[in-house]
Parts: C-alpha cells; structure tokens; sequence
C-alpha cells in the first residue's frame, strides 16, 4: 500500500460513498471504485460493505482504517517536526579550527551563535591544517575556519577578516624614540631594523603561522634572534610580558594576555587572513546556513 492509497480510503470511510468520495479528491467514479477492489484484493479481504447505504466498514475495514489513519497521523506529525527544525534551527554541526586558533576564537564564537540559534549543537575538532582540510574533503567535517584558502574547486571559502600581525613586545621595553605614529595605524608604528638585541619566540616550522613570521622576516631582511620555537600561542605571549623574547602576532583578542605587553604596528604591514570554508555541491543545511550568518556578523564587529 502507499501514501495515496491509503488517503483515498480514508476518504472513502468518512463519505461513505465512492461517488462522493470521487468528487472530493477530484478523480473519476470508476477510477476511485478500481483502486478499491485493487486494495482489498491485495489485503484479501473487503474492506467495506456494499450492500448499505451510506456503506460501512466491515471488521477488517476498521482495523484498515485504523491503520491508515495512524500512519497519516504519523507522517503528518514527522512533517511537522521537519518544518519545526527548518524554522528554529535545530541540528548538529561538525566544525573543524587550528590547535592555535580555537582557544582563542571558539568560546566567544560559538557563545555568540549559541545565543541567537540555542538548538544548534557543536561538534569541534581542533588540529593541524592539513589533516583539518583532508577531513572537510572527505565530509567529516561540515565548515573549517582556518588562516588559507583550501585549494580545491569543492570548496567554497569566504573571507571573515583582514587581521594586522603586530609586534608584541616587553613592557616598556622598545624605545620611544624608534617609533611613530600613524594615524591610520592602530598601534605606534616601529621598523624591525632599529630593534637592537631583541630576543624572539616564533612559532615552529611547518606549523601554519610560521610561514607568516618568517616572510616578515625575510620581507625586512631581518635575521631575528630566536630563543625559543613553540607550538603554543600563549607560551608566545607569556615569554613576552616575562620580558624574556618579542613575537610576532596576529591581532585578535587573546585570553590571558596581561598588561605587560605592547604592541606595534610593522613599517611594512602584513596581514593575517581567515576564512571558513564549506563543502561546495551538497546539501546546504538550515544549520550551516545560520552558522555562516553569525560567524560573519561576529568577525564585522
């Protein structure tokens, strides 16, 4: 039996006629009366009795109807529930961000899409770019928010943000005299030549942002005094306000970053992209769609 089947039936139990029962679902007499035999000679019994009139149903024509009205009710309410996930926004998604990155953006990001859509539940996965890219190839992964494009035409990847790498240095420890300000710069403005004796605590080769650090190196043919190679952020920033190393930093709100930094902008600027990037060709969930929504507006304030 189907769906149509069993809502021609209906229509025929609540009329009791086949001829009314016609009319109102817009089909023939004749048709409706084929289809009817048609049922009952699959079920191998009568579903209604002929012989009166309005006709009725006959013992195995109530269990039928029953049935019938049981999985309509169903599948009525299984629609419902869509349309309810559809308007509020209620799914899982699987994102995927830097070891580096996540602790920073995460808790503030998915608070934010948490507040305006509660029914969205989040799956992250935090590790290197490569191995992050190679699962939202292979659809592990729903979204990548990550500092490179993917290469790969099945991808989309939008840009979020334009983010300045600073200088971080030791309180007080760069002299006033070799910088200047800029009104179009956030920060003062220092040139890495006049940085005498500085130690620096960079990031470890092959990790992502390290190609960054080093192509401001060699951009201001600077051969930097490195003390210390780390894969962590924050052991970045707490060498610096040790008064230890200077580093060099994208600038976005970092937790834990103390009042024993300052920060400058570099004479030759260099930025930091980031994107999130999606699976191109496949279904683009409610979800997705509303994730992308936040995540845009949270990087344009």
């Amino acid at each position: 039996m189907n769906i149509r089947q069993l809502k021609y039936m209906l229509e025929i139990a609540k009329e009791g006629s086949i001829t009314d029962a016609a009319n109102n679902l817009y089909i023939s007499q004749p048709s409706l009366s084929k289809l009817l035999s048609s049922v009952e000679k699959k079920i191998g019994a009568k579903l209604f009795d002929r012989s009166t009139k309005p006709m009725t149903l006959t013992y195995a024509g109530e269990k039928y109807i029953n049935a019938a009205s049981k999985i309509i009710a169903i599948l009525n309410e299984l629609q419902h529930e869509i349309d309810d996930i559809q308007q509020s926004v209620v799914g899982s998604l699987k994102i995927g961000c830097g070891t580096n990155y996540s602790p920073i953006l995460m808790p503030t990001l998915l608070a934010a899409v948490k507040q305006k859509y509660p029914g969205i539940q989040f799956d992250l996965t935090e590790d290197t770019r490569n191995t992050l890219e190679k699962m939202l190839l292979s659809g592990i992964l729903d979204v990548l928010i990550s500092g490179y494009i993917v290469n790969s035409q099945d991808i989309e990847s939008i840009p979020l943000a334009k983010e300045e790498v600073l200088l971080f240095a030791p309180y007080k420890s760069v002299s006033e005299s070799i910088t200047y300000k800029d009104k179009d710069r956030l920060f003062p403005v220092v040139n890495l030549h006049d940085l005498h004796n500085a130690k620096f605590v960079i990031y470890k080769k092959g990790r992502q942002f390290r190609k960054i650090q080093d192509h401001i190196f060699e951009q201001n043919k600077y051969k930097p005094d490195i003390i210390l190679e780390t894969d962590n952020w924050l052991t970045c920033v707490r060498l610096v306000e040790s008064g230890m190393a200077h580093t060099l930093l994208p600038n976005v709100p970092k937790e834990g970053e103390g009042a024993l930094v300052d920060k400058f902008c570099l004479a030759n600027a260099c930025y930091r992209h980031t994107y999130l990037c999606y699976r191109k060709n496949v279904y683009y969930s409610n979800v997705l769609d509303k994730f992308i929504e936040v995540t845009r507006e949270f990087y344009s304030l």
